[in-house]
């Protein structure tokens, strides 16, 4: 994706070991080596910018993280999915909605496609399985 400055996020699966990485490249297309995100032990298959950091998902371990603006993860957002998490979608400022092939995500019944806070909580749903602000 292209980020306000011109610079690049690309995110993916490196090599046949299957690992997943998420990196920020320069205009010219040089890796930014301010942006440190480690490697994630499975493929990294959705990313959405988050303000000062990027909300990704994939099929690593948690299925969800979010990094901040130094690639470093954020170990107070403490949301997880129990399987791949295949997409994510900003919603305003302070909520984002994810969907993928997962039966719960933070802890909660939520079959494939969930509402989540940027700073680490679930939406509540009804009866009926709809969001709720």
């Amino acid at each position: 994706m292209v980020l306000e400055n011109g610079q690049l996020l690309v995110a993916g699966v490196a090599d046949s070991s299957g690992k997943g990485f998420v990196r920020r490249l320069n205009a010219d297309g040089s890796i930014d080596g301010s942006f440190q995100a480690p490697e994630f032990d499975g493929g990294v298959e959705a990313a959405a910018l988050d303000g000062d950091g990027v909300l990704i998902g994939g099929s690593f371990s948690g299925g969800l993280a979010r990094l901040d603006a130094s690639g470093a993860v954020d170990v107070e957002w403490n949301i997880s999915a129990d399987g791949v998490v295949k997409a994510i979608a900003m919603q305003g400022e302070d909520a984002a909605i994810v969907g993928g092939a997962f039966q719960t995500i933070g802890g909660r019944a939520q079959a494939g496609l969930a509402r989540i806070k940027l700073r680490g909580a679930l939406f509540a749903t009804n009866a009926n399985g709809r969001f709720q602000a």
